[in-house]
């Protein structure tokens, strides 16, 4: 076949204009996907750009920070990526999660699928005041605590945060964050957890849940949000304390596949040590793992560099005012 070198070999060859618009044009409005071809000189002059913008750290081509000062250093949230946690029954996913969405700095939003919104409060005021999760549940506060947990929920009241506690469907998690965006700038959206999303009749387990990732993973496309979404796995006479492996993640369907980051977090029951396994980061180092502490009076995970550092100020006797 004789190569196509112009426009005119491409129509001699059968080729349709239209089909050529569509190819390396501009795309009618009524076409909502990329053009497939790029020229060099044209995707240089975009790649320019995009490394202008990096240079001078806008972060919608640097990233944000986790947040974890071990995990800035080998990822960020990139806007359109999807993030896997994965953990057993127990562990602590919903606490990871939030240790997460409290250390963000642009404006987030969390899903929960599992606990109602006070019970999301509840958990974050605690971290948040160092006072006790359950003795604010049960309202059991000294004077102290009363000052500290009020003046944590003034600080949450004026953050960049929102919460949904009754969705269920991945075209509810779309439409909310399509508002989002719009309305608050939301650019990380935590989902906790993916397997409470309505399922569909007749499929199998990993069937259903493929669809969500796929679902999920275009609505980070579509709306430039990175998903951070959690997943519990089932794990049969495997020790807890060990974060849970790839091959063990199949009820997962093809989230583990589409994520640009996979994390697993293994702990022991009733141990306060945790661990942190990488197992997949495009844009960094993967397979390496990281100690944590876990904090589980105020529901949060922490470094133990940290957490020694909270436990040295706890130590120290607080001025009670009166």
């Amino acid at each position: 076949m004789k190569p196509i070198k112009d426009v005119t070999d491409w129509l001699a060859a059968g080729g349709t204009k239209m089909l050529l618009d569509l190819l390396v044009g501009d795309l009618p409005e009524w076409m909502s996907g990329e053009r497939a071809i790029w020229t060099a000189t044209e995707a240089g002059r975009e790649y320019r750009d995009i490394l202008q913008r990096r240079i001078a750290g806008d972060p919608e081509h640097v990233g944000w920070a986790v947040g974890l000062p071990s995990l800035d250093r080998e990822m960020r949230y990139w806007p359109g990526n999807v993030w896997l946690v994965a953990a057993s029954t127990g562990v602590g996913k919903s606490a990871f999660l939030q240790t997460l969405q409290r250390r963000a700095k642009p404006h987030t939003f969390y899903f929960s699928l599992e606990m109602t919104r006070t019970q999301v409060i509840d958990r974050l005021l605690s971290a948040e005041a160092d006072v006790d999760s359950w003795k604010i549940a049960r309202g059991a506060l000294d004077q102290d605590e009363r000052r500290r947990v009020y003046e944590a929920l003034d600080r949450f009241e004026r953050s960049d945060v929102a919460l949904a506690d009754n969705v269920r469907s991945t075209g509810s998690i779309e439409n909310i964050l399509r508002i989002a965006r719009v309305r608050f700038g939301t650019r990380i959206a935590y989902i906790d957890y993916v397997g409470l999303l309505t399922e569909r009749a007749g499929d199998s387990r990993y069937e259903k849940m493929t669809k969500v990732a796929h679902e999920l993973q275009q609505i980070a496309k579509a709306t430039g949000v990175c998903l951070v979404i959690a997943s519990q796995v089932n794990r049969k006479g495997a020790r807890e304390a060990d974060p849970p492996h790839m091959e063990e993640m199949r009820d997962t369907g093809a989230l583990e596949e589409i994520a640009d980051v996979v994390l697993a977090i293994g702990r022991a029951a009733g141990s306060q040590d945790a661990k942190l396994a990488i197992h997949k980061n495009r844009s960094g180092i993967a397979g390496w793992t990281l100690p944590l502490v876990f904090d589980a009076i105020h529901t949060q995970f922490m470094e133990p560099s940290e957490a020694k550092m909270k436990k040295a100020e706890r130590r120290e006797p607080r001025e009670i005012p009166f």
